[in-house]
């Protein structure tokens, strides 16, 4: 994403990143990097963090508050909790800075391509303010109501998109174990009535044990925690959902937190 908006003619961009490491690698690949969080949002009419889990972004907002310019806008594409966007928001108020939380989906492969679907939750003139900046990273821009929503809405994302693993992976062992060739029946199914993003974009990294992380299972596990609270303050039963996180949560649990989403076959045919 840093990448894209560096590239843009419009966008005079400086990051910031956590890590030294990808502070570095981003420098080394020509995206301009602040000193500091603080430094990097300074003067700034526009802040898009992109972070792993509610305490990052509470501390990281916390940090830049004092150094934020009244009349900007920041833009929260983590997926956390809808109670945290709220209460950033509320906080990000009172030095006048409006807050839109935009969740991201498509994976890794969407954000170099500049096609992500961002989910935002927002009032409508913070996410116009935002909107010629989104475009460079985004191929969708769905506004699904006031702060908060996004993260909903990636809540059942991510609950149909565990569906969808769960679903793909029990098909590869079932193709595997029966003697068929997986990975050219994953292949040709993508075509048919079983198509979905997961089929196409993550049966061939299950048949091939392939586990490299473009979306780590830690974090998707964090996610339908997110989805499982949501569900028991709307009184909704993720059975789905739940199973999964189980899985993944054994998972995690055994070492394989960093690795993919597609490891999730592991649970099913190890």
């Amino acid at each position: 994403m840093a990448d894209r908006l560096a590239r843009a003619e419009d966008v005079a961009l400086v990051a910031w990143n956590r890590s030294p490491e990808r502070r570095a690698a981003a420098a080394a690949a020509g995206v301009p990097v602040a000193e500091s969080a603080v430094a990097a949002v300074a003067d700034a009419s526009v802040v898009i963090m992109s972070l792993s889990d509610d305490a990052a972004v509470s501390s990281l907002v916390e940090i830049v508050l004092p150094a934020l310019a009244e009349g900007a806008v920041v833009v929260d594409t983590s997926t956390v909790s809808p109670g945290t966007s709220k209460d950033v928001a509320a906080r990000l108020a009172v030095r006048g800075v409006g807050f839109v939380d935009a969740p991201v989906t498509g994976g890794e492969e969407a954000a170099r391509r500049g096609t992500l679907t961002l989910l935002c939750g927002a009032r409508d003139a913070d996410l116009a303010a935002v909107r010629p900046v989104l475009v460079h990273v985004s191929g969708r821009i769905v506004h699904v109501g006031e702060v908060g929503s996004g993260q909903l809405a990636k809540a059942v994302n991510q609950v149909i998109l565990a569906g969808a693993f769960l679903g793909v992976a029990e098909g590869v062992a079932l193709a595997r174990r029966a003697g068929l060739d997986a990975g050219a029946l994953m292949a040709e199914l993508r075509e048919g009535a079983a198509a979905s993003w997961v089929l196409s974009e993550r049966a061939a990294m299950m048949v091939e044990g392939d586990f490299a992380p473009r979306g780590r299972l830690a974090l998707h596990l964090k996610d339908l925690r997110i989805a499982e609270e949501v569900a028991r303050g709307a009184g909704v039963e993720l059975r789905l959902g739940s199973l999964v996180a189980e899985l993944e949560q054994r998972l995690v649990d055994s070492g394989f937190g960093d690795h993919d989403v597609a490891a999730i076959v592991l649970a099913v045919d190890g």
